[in-house]
Protein backbone atom coordinates (compact mmCIF):
# COMPACT_ATOMS: atom_id res chain seq x y z
CA UNK A 1 0.00 0.00 0.00
CA UNK A 2 1.13 3.12 -0.76
CA UNK A 3 -0.17 7.07 -0.58
CA UNK A 4 -0.43 8.60 -4.01
CA UNK A 5 -2.75 11.09 -5.78
CA UNK A 6 -6.10 10.16 -4.84
CA UNK A 7 -5.43 10.20 -0.96
CA UNK A 8 -4.17 13.75 -1.31
CA UNK A 9 -7.11 14.54 -3.82
CA UNK A 10 -9.62 13.06 -0.83
CA UNK A 11 -7.49 15.37 1.79
CA UNK A 12 -7.77 18.08 -0.11
CA UNK A 13 -11.38 17.78 -0.45
CA UNK A 14 -12.12 17.39 3.28
CA UNK A 15 -13.64 21.16 3.96
CA UNK A 16 -14.06 20.26 8.24
CA UNK A 17 -11.58 21.88 10.16
CA UNK A 18 -11.06 18.59 11.78
CA UNK A 19 -8.89 17.82 9.25
CA UNK A 20 -6.29 19.94 11.00
CA UNK A 21 -6.19 17.36 13.69
CA UNK A 22 -5.00 14.58 11.91
CA UNK A 23 -1.67 14.05 12.50
CA UNK A 24 -1.35 10.55 13.74
CA UNK A 25 -3.46 7.52 14.77
CA UNK A 26 -1.60 6.88 17.88
CA UNK A 27 -2.99 9.86 18.95
CA UNK A 28 -6.35 10.26 20.66
CA UNK A 29 -6.94 13.43 19.60
CA UNK A 30 -6.56 12.64 16.04
CA UNK A 31 -8.75 9.96 16.50
CA UNK A 32 -11.30 12.22 18.32
CA UNK A 33 -11.27 14.12 14.87
CA UNK A 34 -11.44 11.13 12.47
CA UNK A 35 -14.83 9.48 14.20
CA UNK A 36 -16.26 13.47 14.20
CA UNK A 37 -15.23 13.50 10.08
CA UNK A 38 -16.93 9.79 9.66
CA UNK A 39 -19.96 10.67 11.60
CA UNK A 40 -20.47 13.39 9.46
CA UNK A 41 -20.23 11.80 6.80
CA UNK A 42 -22.83 9.55 8.40
CA UNK A 43 -24.86 11.73 9.84
CA UNK A 44 -27.76 12.53 7.28
CA UNK A 45 -28.62 8.71 7.81
CA UNK A 46 -29.39 9.39 11.53
CA UNK A 47 -32.47 10.32 11.91
CA UNK A 48 -33.49 10.78 14.85
CA UNK A 49 -30.60 10.40 16.77
CA UNK A 50 -31.44 13.78 18.98
CA UNK A 51 -34.20 11.94 20.48
CA UNK A 52 -31.07 10.04 22.83
CA UNK A 53 -29.45 12.08 25.49
CA UNK A 54 -25.78 13.77 24.05
CA UNK A 55 -24.30 11.60 26.61
CA UNK A 56 -24.84 8.22 24.78
CA UNK A 57 -23.25 9.25 21.44
CA UNK A 58 -20.42 11.28 23.33
CA UNK A 59 -19.48 7.86 25.15
CA UNK A 60 -19.78 5.57 21.85
CA UNK A 61 -16.86 8.38 20.25
CA UNK A 62 -15.25 8.04 23.40
CA UNK A 63 -15.42 3.97 23.70
CA UNK A 64 -14.42 3.64 19.77
CA UNK A 65 -11.62 6.52 20.46
CA UNK A 66 -9.85 3.97 22.66
CA UNK A 67 -10.66 0.63 20.99
CA UNK A 68 -9.04 2.60 17.86
CA UNK A 69 -5.84 3.38 20.09
CA UNK A 70 -5.62 0.42 21.65
CA UNK A 71 -5.46 -0.77 17.53
CA UNK A 72 -2.46 1.76 16.97
CA UNK A 73 -0.66 1.15 19.71
CA UNK A 74 -0.93 -2.87 19.66
CA UNK A 75 1.64 -4.79 17.25
CA UNK A 76 -0.13 -4.59 13.36
CA UNK A 77 -2.59 -7.23 12.56
CA UNK A 78 -1.43 -10.09 10.37
CA UNK A 79 -4.30 -11.57 8.70
CA UNK A 80 -7.73 -10.48 7.57
CA UNK A 81 -10.37 -12.98 8.34
CA UNK A 82 -11.67 -13.80 11.35
CA UNK A 83 -10.73 -15.62 14.30
CA UNK A 84 -9.64 -15.63 17.95
CA UNK A 85 -7.28 -13.60 18.95
CA UNK A 86 -6.46 -9.41 18.40
CA UNK A 87 -4.02 -10.26 15.65
CA UNK A 88 -6.84 -10.60 12.98
CA UNK A 89 -8.15 -7.93 11.46
CA UNK A 90 -11.73 -8.69 11.12
CA UNK A 91 -12.40 -9.86 14.72
CA UNK A 92 -11.32 -6.41 16.22
CA UNK A 93 -13.20 -4.53 13.16
CA UNK A 94 -16.47 -6.54 14.59
CA UNK A 95 -15.49 -5.17 17.99
CA UNK A 96 -15.20 -1.16 16.70
CA UNK A 97 -18.89 -1.61 15.11
CA UNK A 98 -20.27 -3.37 18.04
CA UNK A 99 -19.33 -0.39 20.41
CA UNK A 100 -21.82 1.74 18.03
CA UNK A 101 -24.45 -1.13 17.83
CA UNK A 102 -24.53 -1.47 21.41
CA UNK A 103 -24.78 2.01 22.76
CA UNK A 104 -27.84 2.50 19.99
CA UNK A 105 -29.27 -1.46 20.51
CA UNK A 106 -32.58 0.13 21.72
CA UNK A 107 -32.98 1.43 18.27
CA UNK A 108 -33.76 -0.15 14.96
CA UNK A 109 -32.43 2.85 13.00
CA UNK A 110 -29.62 4.92 14.41
CA UNK A 111 -27.68 1.47 15.71
CA UNK A 112 -27.64 -0.60 12.46
CA UNK A 113 -24.24 -2.45 11.07
CA UNK A 114 -24.74 -0.57 8.23
CA UNK A 115 -24.15 3.62 10.36
CA UNK A 116 -21.27 1.28 12.21
CA UNK A 117 -19.49 0.24 9.44
CA UNK A 118 -19.66 3.73 7.64
CA UNK A 119 -18.17 4.89 11.14
CA UNK A 120 -15.63 2.91 11.43
CA UNK A 121 -14.50 2.40 7.96
CA UNK A 122 -14.02 5.99 7.13
CA UNK A 123 -12.30 6.85 10.68
CA UNK A 124 -9.71 4.26 9.40
CA UNK A 125 -9.84 6.59 5.52
CA UNK A 126 -9.06 9.47 7.77
CA UNK A 127 -6.63 8.13 10.17
CA UNK A 128 -4.87 6.75 6.78
CA UNK A 129 -4.36 10.69 5.42
CA UNK A 130 -2.38 11.35 8.54
CA UNK A 131 1.09 11.78 7.76
CA UNK A 132 4.36 8.77 8.45
CA UNK A 133 1.70 6.23 9.31
CA UNK A 134 2.35 2.34 9.26
CA UNK A 135 1.05 0.37 6.35
CA UNK A 136 0.44 -2.38 7.83
CA UNK A 137 -1.83 -1.17 10.18
CA UNK A 138 -4.55 -0.42 7.26
CA UNK A 139 -3.37 -3.24 4.92
CA UNK A 140 -6.60 -5.59 5.88
CA UNK A 141 -8.76 -2.43 6.12
CA UNK A 142 -12.16 -2.66 4.53
CA UNK A 143 -14.24 -0.65 2.10
CA UNK A 144 -16.13 1.83 3.40
CA UNK A 145 -19.80 0.95 1.92
CA UNK A 146 -22.17 3.46 1.02
CA UNK A 147 -24.25 4.21 -1.90
CA UNK A 148 -21.54 5.00 -4.59
CA UNK A 149 -19.09 1.82 -3.26
CA UNK A 150 -22.60 -0.39 -3.43
CA UNK A 151 -23.24 0.70 -6.86
CA UNK A 152 -19.39 0.24 -7.98
CA UNK A 153 -20.12 -3.45 -6.34
CA UNK A 154 -23.20 -4.11 -8.01
CA UNK A 155 -21.59 -3.24 -11.58
CA UNK A 156 -18.40 -5.61 -10.87
CA UNK A 157 -20.38 -8.65 -9.48
CA UNK A 158 -23.19 -8.77 -12.19
CA UNK A 159 -21.74 -10.94 -14.13
CA UNK A 160 -20.77 -13.48 -11.64
CA UNK A 161 -21.82 -17.19 -11.32
CA UNK A 162 -25.67 -17.19 -9.75
CA UNK A 163 -23.44 -19.74 -7.58
CA UNK A 164 -20.61 -17.55 -6.72
CA UNK A 165 -22.66 -14.66 -5.88
CA UNK A 166 -24.20 -12.04 -3.36
CA UNK A 167 -27.43 -10.57 -4.32
CA UNK A 168 -28.62 -7.25 -2.90
CA UNK A 169 -31.95 -6.30 -2.46
CA UNK A 170 -32.92 -4.11 -4.94
CA UNK A 171 -33.98 -1.25 -2.42
CA UNK A 172 -31.16 -2.10 0.26
CA UNK A 173 -29.80 1.14 1.47
CA UNK A 174 -26.06 1.01 3.32
CA UNK A 175 -27.07 2.65 6.22
CA UNK A 176 -29.59 -0.71 7.10
CA UNK A 177 -26.97 -3.17 5.89
CA UNK A 178 -26.72 -6.22 8.60
CA UNK A 179 -23.89 -7.74 9.96
CA UNK A 180 -24.42 -11.35 8.21
CA UNK A 181 -24.72 -9.27 4.55
CA UNK A 182 -22.03 -6.79 5.14
CA UNK A 183 -19.24 -9.21 5.50
CA UNK A 184 -20.80 -11.06 2.65
CA UNK A 185 -20.12 -8.05 0.80
CA UNK A 186 -17.13 -7.30 2.20
CA UNK A 187 -15.56 -10.70 1.58
CA UNK A 188 -16.55 -10.59 -2.11
CA UNK A 189 -14.91 -7.29 -2.75
CA UNK A 190 -11.51 -8.59 -1.32
CA UNK A 191 -11.92 -11.31 -3.69
CA UNK A 192 -12.62 -9.38 -6.68
CA UNK A 193 -9.69 -6.92 -6.21
CA UNK A 194 -7.42 -9.89 -5.98
CA UNK A 195 -8.45 -10.16 -9.99
CA UNK A 196 -6.73 -7.26 -10.86
CA UNK A 197 -9.49 -5.52 -11.59
CA UNK A 198 -9.07 -1.79 -13.68
CA UNK A 199 -11.31 1.24 -14.63
CA UNK A 200 -10.28 4.41 -17.10
CA UNK A 201 -10.35 7.77 -15.69
CA UNK A 202 -12.13 10.70 -17.26
CA UNK A 203 -9.19 11.04 -20.03
CA UNK A 204 -9.29 7.58 -20.64
CA UNK A 205 -6.29 6.14 -18.60
CA UNK A 206 -6.29 2.94 -17.55
CA UNK A 207 -5.91 2.32 -13.52
CA UNK A 208 -5.39 -0.52 -11.94
CA UNK A 209 -6.81 -1.01 -8.78
CA UNK A 210 -5.15 -1.98 -5.71
CA UNK A 211 -5.96 -5.36 -3.24
CA UNK A 212 -6.21 -3.57 -0.28
CA UNK A 213 -9.63 -2.38 -0.06
CA UNK A 214 -9.38 0.75 1.55
CA UNK A 215 -6.71 2.36 -0.79
CA UNK A 216 -8.82 0.59 -3.89
CA UNK A 217 -11.81 2.98 -2.55
CA UNK A 218 -9.72 6.02 -2.83
CA UNK A 219 -10.02 5.88 -6.34
CA UNK A 220 -13.13 3.75 -7.09
CA UNK A 221 -15.98 6.49 -5.27
CA UNK A 222 -14.90 9.50 -6.97
CA UNK A 223 -14.69 7.60 -10.25
CA UNK A 224 -18.47 5.80 -9.99
CA UNK A 225 -19.71 9.37 -8.23
CA UNK A 226 -18.77 11.35 -11.75
CA UNK A 227 -19.68 8.01 -13.94
CA UNK A 228 -23.43 8.24 -12.07
CA UNK A 229 -23.86 11.80 -12.82
CA UNK A 230 -22.59 11.65 -15.92
CA UNK A 231 -25.74 8.79 -16.77
CA UNK A 232 -28.24 10.76 -15.16
CA UNK A 233 -27.43 13.62 -16.76
CA UNK A 234 -27.28 12.04 -20.24
CA UNK A 235 -30.91 10.01 -19.44
CA UNK A 236 -32.41 13.10 -18.59
CA UNK A 237 -31.46 15.11 -21.70
CA UNK A 238 -32.11 12.54 -24.12
CA UNK A 239 -34.51 11.22 -22.26
CA UNK A 240 -34.01 7.61 -21.86
CA UNK A 241 -36.62 5.44 -20.15
CA UNK A 242 -35.72 1.74 -21.93
CA UNK A 243 -33.56 0.35 -19.54
CA UNK A 244 -31.68 -1.35 -22.09
CA UNK A 245 -30.56 1.40 -23.78
CA UNK A 246 -29.54 2.60 -20.13
CA UNK A 247 -27.16 -0.82 -19.43
CA UNK A 248 -25.39 -0.16 -23.06
CA UNK A 249 -24.75 3.36 -21.96
CA UNK A 250 -23.97 2.19 -18.21
CA UNK A 251 -21.33 -0.53 -19.37
CA UNK A 252 -19.43 2.44 -21.51
CA UNK A 253 -16.28 3.51 -19.85
CA UNK A 254 -16.42 6.84 -18.19
CA UNK A 255 -14.14 8.53 -21.37
CA UNK A 256 -16.62 7.36 -23.73
CA UNK A 257 -19.57 8.74 -21.79
CA UNK A 258 -17.94 12.05 -21.41
CA UNK A 259 -17.74 11.60 -25.18
CA UNK A 260 -20.74 10.54 -26.03
CA UNK A 261 -22.67 13.50 -23.73
CA UNK A 262 -20.58 16.12 -25.68
CA UNK A 263 -21.79 14.84 -28.79
CA UNK A 264 -25.37 15.36 -28.01
CA UNK A 265 -24.63 18.94 -26.12
CA UNK A 266 -25.42 22.38 -28.94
Amino acid sequence: MSKNQYVDSFLKGIKNKEKNNLNSPNNEESILSAINLAYGDAKRTMTGIGDFDVSIKNTAFKNLANKFLEYFKNAAPDSEESALGEKYFDDFHEKLCKIWCDAFSNSSTIGTYGKAQKIVNMTFKYLYCCENVDENYFKYCHMPLDSFTLEWYKRITEKDDKSNKVNLPYDMKWSKLDKDLYIKITNKIREKLKQNLKLNDKNGNGISLPEEPLLAEFIIWPNIQLQMAVEDFYFAYNDIRNANEKRTFKEMTLDVKLKEIKKVLP
